[in-house]
């Protein structure tokens, strides 16, 4: 049974929005998983990549599934379920899918595993580089270094071995006393770190640093650890976040043509649904009924129509939108003479099937303009005739559309 059997049928872009926002948490979680052992992680561009990679993912096997016909993009279960579990699906957990699948998984991510080595790497590097700037802040300043050796004494355990051990360094590097600084504000920051990590406060060590005034804000902030860490991992989830509110915001509204553009592309969608269909067709006159420029809602019709992968049943459900939002605006005396324009156009399609059904709107649209018309037009109808009996087909030669074309204008400049 296929997923898409399984819940409503709802707006397609309902169901985009589920699969971008349940990915973004399963692609946090994932990372959260491959990384906990990096502290700091989100520190590094690594886990941002990897992020992107993982919460995109979805999205795109949302859509893959779509276009196979494996699910329908209408169906928010199938949403949900794909957000939620495409990770353990694709890299195989529980299925026998082929090894390019499960390949190209890996390199879609980024090969994890090197992120993470590259991430571990990298974190290192910086940390080793924070250190570095707070024994350079501290042993510069001799007012500092003093402040932190009266620190280290007061919470260490054993301060008379503190001592002693900073009495070797003088006596090793007394000929510098740079160096000696240097060494003994090293010493004296891995005494502060010991006890702090035997507490389990790994990072109070950074704050303590600074509320004591023994480091710069710079390099404050250069610390690699889980608090900026954190937030770094909040920004990289706020960013899509905002992404996906931009989004369905963009979709109630025509900015940027976005309307039109999603309403066209579920109209020539060829796995739609029904339910959809009718969906897109209510609000294609909908959009057609408020619309500035219905001029060039016709021409994005026409050039549906002529797609070459369209169905006769979409093919006349946007010939029906064409002639009922027409019929529907008030305008719609100046409207007809471009309707017609568009499907004379649309008679070019390499669409056997809809150039039948554009042919037959174009012969119900010369019918009313024949009733509406009171001179009895003899040369008109004698061209309406004979376009009656042509039959649009496979045969039909390149010259013989040109000539049925010129026959269809020749006709309505004659009815007008």
């Amino acid at each position: 049974m296929e997923l898409g059997t399984l819940s409503p049928d709802i707006d397609a872009r309902f169901c985009y929005l589920i699969v971008m926002l349940a990915g973004m948490l399963t692609a946090v979680r994932e990372v959260d998983s491959r990384l906990a052992h990096i502290p700091g992680a989100w520190n590094d561009i690594g886990a941002h990549r990897l992020f992107g990679f993982l919460w995109l993912t979805p999205v795109i096997i949302f859509f893959l599934l779509d276009h196979t016909g494996a699910i329908n993009d209408t169906s928010p279960v199938a949403a949900l379920v794909v957000a939620l579990t495409y990770s353990a699906f694709v890299a195989g957990a529980g299925h026998s899918l082929p090894r390019q699948v499960t390949g190209l998984w890996a390199k879609l991510l980024g090969d994890p595993d090197r992120i993470q080595a590259n991430a571990q790497a990298r974190m290192q590097a910086r940390l080793f580089q924070y250190v570095r700037a707070a024994t350079r802040d501290i042993a510069s300043k001799p007012a500092r270094y003093s402040k932190l050796q009266t620190l280290a004494r007061r919470l260490v355990a054993d301060p008379q071995a503190l001592d002693a051990r900073m009495a070797e360094l003088d006596q090793q590097y007394g000929g510098d006393p740079t160096l000696s600084a240097w060494k003994k504000t090293e010493l004296l920051l891995r005494a502060i770190a010991g006890v702090y990590v035997a507490r389990g406060l790994t990072e109070e060590v950074h704050g303590l640093l600074r509320r004591e005034g023994l480091i710069g804000w710079g390099t404050y902030a250069s610390f690699p650890g889980e608090s900026v860490g954190g937030a770094w991992r909040n920004l990289s989830v706020l960013i899509p976040a905002g992404l996906i509110i931009a989004i369905a915001i963009l979709s109630t509204t025509d900015r940027w043509n976005f309307e039109r553009a999603w309403l066209g592309w579920r109209l020539s969608k060829t796995n739609a649904t029904s339910v959809d269909l009718t969906r897109t067709r209510e609000a294609f006159i909908d959009r057609f009924a408020r619309s500035f420029a219905p001029s060039d809602e016709l021409h994005t019709l026409g050039g549906i129509i002529r797609e070459a992968s369209m169905t006769p049943a979409r093919v006349d459900t946007t010939i029906g939108i064409m002639t009922d939002a027409v019929r529907q605006r008030i305008d719609r005396d100046r409207l007809l003479p471009d309707l017609v324009v568009t499907l004379i156009i649309s008679l070019r399609t390499a669409n056997v099937d809809a150039r039948a059904r554009v042919h037959n709107a174009l012969l119900y649209l010369a019918d009313q303009r024949l009733k509406a018309t009171s001179a009895d037009n003899k040369e008109a109808q004698a061209v309406l005739d004979d376009l009656r009996k042509w039959k649009p087909s496979d045969s039909s030669s390149v010259t013989e559309l040109a000539g049925r074309i010129d026959e269809w204008r020749r006709f309505f400049s004659q009815v007008k």
